[in-house]
């Protein structure tokens, strides 16, 4: 193996360990500032209120996506909650809301 090798080896080694150490706790919360959403708000249809945010700190207003919506994948870790998601039986597949295939 040579230097280099070793040395982005190391480095992608570092960054996972870096990534896994983003962890809520019981005291994740204590410095998050929420804003204060309302039924008012969010009163769009498939919109609930439902915990969010950093750590699932806050109330955020949600929106369940239908087929052939666009949708947005997330998979990072230490990240705020998405706001919206596919619905039920559907996944997000390059950008769109689709049928789920079992």
């Amino acid at each position: 193996m040579t230097k280099k090798m070793f040395v982005s080896f190391l480095l992608v080694l570092l960054s996972i360990n870096a990534i896994n150490c983003i962890v809520c706790n019981r005291n994740s919360c204590n410095n998050v500032k929420c804003k204060n959403v309302t039924r008012q708000e969010c009163n769009k249809p498939n919109q609930d209120l439902r915990k969010g945010g950093w750590c699932n700190c806050c109330i955020i207003c949600f929106t369940t996506l239908g087929e052939n919506e666009p949708c947005r994948q997330s998979h990072a870790i230490g990240v705020p909650s998405p706001t919206s998601a596919c619905g039920d039986e559907l996944e997000c597949i390059q950008g769109t809301c689709v049928p789920r295939t079992f």
